[in-house]
């Protein structure tokens, strides 16, 4: 399967499926989270945000990318709730992922 897409400066893709085929970008050894491990607010946000793991261990490392796949903040997690400034960041889109040993929790945040 291929696609290609044209677009002009202020396009952007939010979301997109495919079906007929399973597809998957994850590693055999990762698991993937249904969401329920990071709680992100605000969001839409300015400058900061409240990030909450329901659990949290040593190896807990929280990352931010924008959406062409640069890695732009890395942190670890030692608290179940961590303020993380986003102020630097230009507004648009961008995936925080959270990963917890073989678990990985990925999640969309806009910065206005």
């Amino acid at each position: 399967m291929s696609f290609s897409f044209l677009a002009n400066p202020s396009s952007y893709i939010d979301d997109f499926n495919v079906y007929g085929r399973e597809m998957s970008t994850q590693s055999i050894n990762e698991k993937q989270d249904n969401g329920n491990l990071i709680k992100i607010y605000p969001n839409p946000a300015n400058t900061n945000i409240s990030v909450e793991v329901s659990q949290t261990d040593k190896n807990s490392i929280l990352s931010i990318y924008n959406m062409i796949g640069i890695e732009l903040i890395k942190q670890p997690i030692k608290e179940n709730k961590t303020q993380i400034d986003i102020s630097q960041l230009k507004s648009g889109i961008y995936f925080i992922k959270v990963t917890r040993g073989d678990i990985i929790t990925t999640k969309k945040i806009v910065k206005l």
